[in-house]
């Protein structure tokens, strides 16, 4: 199977990894920090499916950005520290409150994308690695 243009597109993303992954930290504090009053909701996903999935990509965006850089411990451990930072300094905005529900979506979110990426990564680089690669005879 010839997945050249995979690898090219996830070159080009990971040449430009810093302004995305702050993307992606900006889109999630908006969010989260968000005035009750302005705050936009799916109205098809109940509040804690939305964070499972805004974290899911997130977790999946970083890893296949990161891999190779950093290990999938680290990137899930920062998901969820970031997640939890939101999630507390949502006290301090107006008809916004912190729960440890929504923590919690959030956090199994950003591991089921870390871990989603990881092992279609490591199904990938088999392949591919196996493509190339042609058995010795002896």
């Amino acid at each position: 199977m010839n997945l050249d243009w995979f690898d090219r597109v996830v070159g080009k993303l990971r040449r430009h990894k810093g302004k995305i992954i702050l993307a992606n930290a900006g889109a999630l504090l908006a969010a989260s920090w968000l005035p009750e009053s302005i705050m936009v909701r799916t109205q098809t996903l109940p509040g804690k499916a939305e964070h499972a999935l805004a974290y899911f990509a997130t977790g999946i965006c970083l890893t296949l950005l990161l891999q190779g850089r950093r290990s999938p411990l680290f990137i899930a451990a920062c998901i969820s520290a970031y997640a939890a930072a939101l999630e507390a300094g949502q006290t301090f905005v107006p008809g916004r409150h912190a729960a440890l529900s929504d923590f919690v979506a959030s956090t199994v979110g950003g591991l089921g994308g870390v871990m989603t990426c990881t092992i279609l990564g490591v199904a990938y680089f088999r392949s591919t690695r196996g493509a190339v690669r042609q058995p010795s005879e002896s």
